[in-house]
């Protein structure tokens, strides 16, 4: 018989319509959130549409806050998102307005597990237990199975809040007018049809050096050919 099979990890309501109803968390993931993907359904509009989730390995649950709106909170104090925290017996889980207790009990008897012994002791065992190869273990076992959650179980975990003051451009249309740059447009000087423009010549650097006269340059190449 497995330690999953001897305890019995319950979360209970502590307030709402549902107060006094129990919920039995099985090993792996279980989702809490506005989604009705969730496997504990939060209906409201303080939670986010996938809040947190609750890890159970075979000898510990872990929360995990998902990067929430309104946070997570653990015996009234506000945890970090996206890293694991440990629930211990009769431990208060907080959900936005949600309050839950997380109680382990006896499989067999239905009954609660003892309490630890004085407070001392158990921050003795916990500082220890902290630094235990196995927790470290556990820890990332958690991790690792916090976060192997689905696109389809993880969608918009915190919506973006839209201005409706803020509007979308409008598309634009292939028909409509170019756009004209800034400043102003350069005049266009007229033509006069009866001023007579002077030929656009080539500038001197740009003239074949040599003689003008086409006669006289073929004898002056003819010349260079036969040596005379």
């Amino acid at each position: 018989m497995s330690f999953l099979d001897v305890f019995d990890y319950q979360l209970v309501y502590r307030n709402g319509d549902q107060r006094g109803e129990v919920i039995h968390i099985e090993e792996g993931k279980t989702l809490l959130g506005r989604s009705s993907k969730c496997q504990i359904h939060l209906p409201t509009p303080d939670i986010s549409r996938q809040h947190c989730v609750l890890v159970r390995t075979e000898t510990q649950l872990f929360v995990y806050d998902l990067d929430s709106r309104n946070g997570t909170k653990v015996n009234r104090q506000a945890i970090e998102s996206q890293r694991p925290v440990e629930l211990r017996h009769r431990d208060k889980l907080q959900v936005g307005r949600w309050k839950f207790r997380f109680l382990i009990k006896d499989a067999l008897s239905g009954e609660s597990i003892r309490a630890e012994n004085d407070t001392a002791k158990n921050t003795d065992v916990a500082q220890s237990q902290s630094q235990s190869p196995k927790n470290v273990l556990n820890e990332l076992d958690a991790i690792a199975e916090a976060l192997d959650i689905s696109s389809d179980e993880i969608t918009d975990n915190q919506s973006a809040v839209r201005d409706p003051q803020t509007t979308a451009p409008k598309p634009t249309d292939s028909k409509s007018k170019t756009v004209k740059p800034d400043g102003p447009e350069p005049k266009r000087i007229p033509i006069d049809p009866k001023i007579k423009r002077a030929p656009i010549g080539l500038p001197n650097n740009a003239r074949l050096q040599g003689p003008s006269d086409p006669r006289t340059a073929a004898d002056q190449t003819l010349r260079k050919l036969f040596g005379r």
